[in-house]
């Protein structure tokens, strides 16, 4: 997403880390996405806010669609080490 004119800012929830609340923040060509603690007793929920300028909203649109998960997914390994940290399922490490 970062080879887009866009700024995207906003949370986020992802099926293989269920407690872990993340953010996105991007802008200028800079991603950067991380994990800012726990969902605390609310629901997870994802929302983001994305702005720019030009012909982009189909691509950034099937960019999206293409990273969902569905619940008929697996939720294995998320790849997503180098961004979150060690995946953890309460405080043993998967």
């Amino acid at each position: 997403m970062a080879d887009h004119p866009i700024r995207v800012r906003g949370h986020f929830w992802v099926a293989s880390r269920p407690h872990a609340a993340c953010v996105w923040e991007e802008a200028g060509g800079q991603l950067s996405v991380g994990e800012v603690g726990t969902w605390s007793g609310r629901p997870p929920r994802t929302s983001l806010m994305v702005t720019g300028v030009g012909n982009e909203r189909a691509a950034i649109a099937d960019a999206f669609a293409a990273a969902l998960h569905s619940p008929a997914d697996p939720v294995g390994d998320d790849r997503l080490d180098d961004w979150f940290g060690v995946q953890t399922d309460g405080d043993e490490a998967v």
